[in-house]
């Protein structure tokens, strides 16, 4: 008793960085995330009708950045992915393999892009003067828990 082995601490670091990653697209689509927002909320509040148009464009301008980060991510990675299948790569233990975390990883920036990729669509609406998707329509930053 009080024994450690070696894999146990691979399976527990590498199961909660799965979890981590696959929370992403939840905390992004919910809006839980840190992010530096003075200058769009002083753009809304001060700026006027102008300055609700340039908060509006800055936020379409950075989904549609990074909806191309995460694409060119799970692009780019695919790769490395077959790579660590056809090598039968393992983790430090050299217990477990290392595909199905990377897989994970890709799979959690496949989502974030999806809540991006959802996000400018409503901005994009919105721009037009139609209504925005229902689910986003009254969220403007963290709602309360996510659970």
């Amino acid at each position: 008793m009080g024994v450690s082995f070696e894999w146990q601490q691979d399976l527990v670091t590498f199961g909660i960085l799965s979890g981590i990653f696959l929370f992403f697209g939840i905390t992004q689509a919910r809006r839980a995330h840190l992010r530096v927002s003075a200058l769009l909320l002083l753009l809304r509040q001060k700026g006027g009708k102008t300055g609700r148009l340039l908060a509006r464009l800055a936020e379409i301008f950075g989904q549609i950045l990074a909806v191309w980060i995460c694409a060119y991510i799970v692009w780019t990675s695919s790769e490395h992915l077959i790579y660590l299948i056809k090598e039968e790569r393992k983790t430090e233990s050299l217990y477990f393999l290392m595909w199905p975390f990377f897989l994970t990883f890709l799979t959690s920036i496949g989502f974030l892009g999806i809540s991006f990729l959802f996000q400018l669509w409503n901005e994009v609406k919105i721009l037009a003067g139609l209504p925005g998707l229902p689910s986003m329509q009254k969220e403007e930053e963290d709602s309360g828990p996510i659970l």
